[in-house]
């Protein structure tokens, strides 16, 4: 909710939620969640928490300016996820993962959420 309201506090919140997430899944040996929110997640969550301070609305400083996706994007976001969701497999296979599933999809849902948020506010200038 906060996300899509665009409130300031929204990353901030992912941040602690990733940290919880890591801190649960290494107490249940879920090794390869664990790195992955540590190594992937957190930071794009800070990246996130950043380009949302510098892109304050100018009516509510407590609100983020609001960029839009477009089709294309979305068709790049779907054929990228599902690169994503078969390494993502096979990286946790090779770690042993409980729950080798669960986890992928997961983890897949999570990365999208991120990617998502993180492009509400950030123009990504196309190279094509």
């Amino acid at each position: 909710m906060t996300v899509s309201k665009g409130l300031i506090i929204a990353p901030f919140i992912s941040m602690v939620y990733c940290i919880i997430y890591a801190i649960i899944s290494i107490l249940q040996r879920y090794y390869g969640e664990a790195i992955i929110c540590i190594v992937l997640m957190l930071p794009v969550c800070i990246l996130t928490a950043i380009s949302w301070l510098k892109n304050r609305s100018k009516e509510n400083q407590n609100t983020v300016k609001i960029n839009k996706i477009h089709g294309q994007e979305y068709l790049y976001l779907f054929i990228g996820a599902i690169f994503i969701t078969v390494a993502f497999y096979f990286i946790l296979k090779a770690l042993n993962t409980s729950e080798l599933i669960i986890s992928t999809i997961s983890l897949i849902t999570f990365v999208i959420a991120s990617y998502l948020e993180f492009r509400r506010v950030v123009i990504m200038r196309s190279v094509m």
